[in-house]
């Protein structure tokens, strides 16, 4: 998915960097300039990127054991 909207952003000539959080979100402010829609645009692929992201959160971690559930990470 989030391959899918690398290459979405590079025939539309958006220069987004996805190496990180920080890059990411400093591009979007980068690319989008101050004009009158500049937010809507930002906030478009800002939802675009978060979806990704949110899928990968939803997906189930594998645990070693078979004797129930993965213990809590908030342990």
């Amino acid at each position: 998915m989030l391959n899918d909207l690398v290459e979405f952003c590079d025939q539309m000539g958006l220069p987004v960097d996805f190496s990180s959080a920080g890059a990411l979100n400093k591009s979007l402010t980068q690319t989008f300039g101050d004009d009158k829609y500049s937010l809507a645009r930002k906030e478009v692929l800002t939802n675009m990127c978060s979806r990704p992201m949110q899928v990968r959160r939803a997906q189930p971690r594998p645990h070693a054991g078979k004797e129930g559930p993965a213990p809590s990470p908030c342990r």
